[in-house]
């Protein structure tokens, strides 16, 4: 799957009612995971959905680049030992070598099984 930026992955640990996705991050189970088996999961998120400030999971990244592109700042991080990006609208910098707090709403996040099926919440 290609997507530029690039979609933002993880390994997460289902442990009862909880999202885990690493010691320091973890967030109650969305509605549609809460009935799910306990194990391992991954979680996909956008660069648009990883934002600069607001509600959701917090998560603390080391900054590698900053681009500026017309009205709209792409951020490259390293998190969890991942490249991660984020993308926003307005013009932002950031050092490289800045930690930064960036944040998530795991209600939008995809949610893949170990098979790499789609969950989906039931309509």
């Amino acid at each position: 799957m290609f997507s530029d930026p690039p979609i933002n992955v993880a390994e997460i640990q289902k442990q009862q009612d909880r999202i885990i996705l690493n010691d320091a991050v973890s967030w109650t189970a969305p509605a549609h995971m809460k009935d799910r088996p306990d194990g391992p999961y991954t979680i996909a998120l956008r660069a648009y959905q990883l934002l600069l400030a607001g509600d959701g999971v917090r998560i603390q990244a080391q900054v590698q680049a900053t681009e500026i592109s017309g009205s709209e700042t792409t951020i490259r991080m390293l998190f969890n030992e991942h490249t991660w990006v984020s993308e926003s609208h307005g013009i932002h910098h950031y050092a490289a070598g800045q930690q930064s707090d960036f944040y998530f709403d795991p209600d939008r996040c995809m949610y893949f099984d170990a098979d790499e099926n789609l969950i989906t919440a039931q309509p």
